[in-house]
């Protein structure tokens, strides 16, 4: 079997499944066509990380915003809605991770991302801080999948808590 990993925009993602140029597509929005099943997967949290273990929740000057998408726009906007504008800000969850270790900072992260470095004493999750999640989806062609023995255990295996 072979695998291609591709990052792209929603736009993309969508034509290129359409054009059978990948057969699974990860994504944050639901736009499966003819032939393509969506399959909801567990959500991904988002937890602020920073490289300080004492990092002001609201008011951190090195703050940078990753734009995780619309609902977790309006999450973080309730939630932060007093505390000021973010200096940077990234729409790609690892430039940010790359950018705040080399430069120190806070940022919301998945926990997947974030985590070996907390491990390895790099970043401190920002205890008292909001967890946003947000879903995650797989669009999948129907057709490929036909072909995939492996595919109905991975996804009893996904959906199971």
């Amino acid at each position: 079997m072979a695998v291609s990993v591709r990052q792209g925009s929603t736009v993309e993602l969508e034509a290129w499944l359409a054009e059978g140029r990948v057969d699974v597509v990860l994504a944050r929005e639901v736009a499966a066509r003819n032939n393509q099943t969506t399959y909801t997967l567990p959500p991904e949290n988002l937890r602020l990380y920073s490289d300080r273990p004492n990092t002001p929740i609201d008011s951190d000057p090195k703050y940078i915003f990753v734009d995780h998408g619309a609902e977790y726009r309006a999450q973080h906007d309730e939630a932060y809605h007093n505390a000021g504008v973010a200096r940077i800000g990234f729409d790609n969850s690892f430039c940010a991770l790359q950018h705040m270790l080399a430069h120190g900072g806070a940022a919301y992260l998945a926990e997947a991302l974030a985590e070996p470095y907390g491990d390895e004493g790099k970043l401190y999750e920002s205890a008292g801080a909001p967890v946003f999640s947000r879903k995650i989806n797989l669009i999948v062609n129907d057709v490929a999948a036909r072909n995939w023995d492996w595919f109905s255990p991975l996804m009893e295996r996904l959906s199971t808590p």
